[in-house]
């Protein structure tokens, strides 16, 4: 499948594929000036992001995929404000005229939900082709810690990638993947299926610090993005995510293990990790991991092959490389 059409699948039908035709109404909607021009920006497992450029500037445009009701959509935006108000390095999300911040818009008998966010001049990790410095890693766990602090419960969101939802997602796609990701994936599943989840301690969090979703902007600044799976749920999952994805680096396992260590022993001392966080680590990990390797093979079994997939699908074999199947731990 064209990886651009891959993203139009996600929303209502725009004639040929023109976003200008919906960028230029967004301008007007949102008085952002006279149009320019539109980049669609092909990153992400969620929804349609497009950067446009106006004469007043450049915004990011995020156009919510189809699958999501209008309340989750909404209350998509409304954790990325919590975070921008509570001073995180969160891009601002911009009031339409009539001071709404979800808007809806028609083109013929298309339907868009859509929200115009405050553009950042940088470029992701994945983009890069890099990982965080170590310094860096330490920016991002501090940051998870600060996200922790916020007092906000909002209503849950549903992921086919989040760690909670493991059990449900791997029985119903268990059929579809080789007996090599099985054989991989069963003893982890068996020993999931036993652990108390619901019992680790609760903040909200972003759920989804990856290389996708951070930025660092041409000042090197760190810029976090996207809070379409961000939730009130177990506290761990922000440096799990960090751990599986922006800490390792794929065929060096000393370095790999190192990172982690230093992500995951530095948020024990910020949060005041509780034993059983501690002990819980390595299973979840694995965890993590098992879903990159699940999800990403059934998205290339659809014919979503991007890089984005090839990196988790990568990732998640060599997340699950340092972990002993004997007895879940960091080898």
């Amino acid at each position: 499948m064209d990886t651009l059409q891959m993203y139009f699948n996600r929303i209502d039908v725009i004639e040929n594929n023109c976003f200008n035709i919906l960028a230029k109404l967004v301008c007007e909607v949102y008085r952002l000036g006279i149009f320019q021009n539109a980049e669609i920006i092909p990153i992400g497992y969620e929804d349609f992001n497009a950067m446009i450029s106006t004469s007043t500037g450049k915004y990011l445009v995020k156009v919510f995929n189809n699958k999501r009701t209008d309340d989750n959509a909404y209350q998509c935006i409304e954790r990325t404000k919590q975070a921008s108000e509570n001073g995180l390095p969160v891009p601002r999300v911009f009031p339409n005229a009539q001071g709404d911040f979800l808007s809806y818009m028609y083109i013929g008998s298309s339907r868009f939900r859509l929200a115009v966010i405050e553009y950042v001049d940088g470029v992701n990790f994945h983009q890069l082709g890099i990982k965080p410095t170590n310094d860096e890693l330490i920016s991002l766990v501090e940051m998870a810690y600060s996200l922790s602090k916020i007092k906000y419960v909002p209503p849950f969101i549903d992921d086919e990638w989040s760690i909670k939802n493991f059990l449900r997602e791997f029985r119903l796609k268990r059929s579809r993947l080789t007996k090599r990701q099985i054989s991989l994936i069963d003893p982890i599943y068996d020993s999931f299926a036993k652990f108390k989840f619901d019992a680790l301690p609760k903040t909200f969090v972003h759920g989804d610090i990856t290389s996708t979703n951070i930025l660092r902007d041409k000042m090197g600044k760190l810029w976090l993005i996207d809070f379409s799976v961000s939730n009130y749920m177990a506290r761990i999952i922000e440096v799990l995510i960090i751990c599986d994805d922006l800490a390792l680096v794929v065929g060096e396992r000393e370095k790999s293990k190192e990172r982690v260590s230093l992500c995951f022993d530095l948020w024990c001392r910020k949060v005041g990790a509780t034993t059983f966080e501690r002990e819980a680590f390595p299973l979840l990990f694995a965890v993590a991991n098992a879903i990159n390797i699940m999800n990403t093979e059934i998205e290339r079994q659809e014919g979503m092959d991007s890089e984005e997939n090839m990196m988790n699908m990568c990732q998640g074999l060599w997340g699950l490389s340092l972990i002993s199947s004997d007895n879940l731990h960091l080898l």
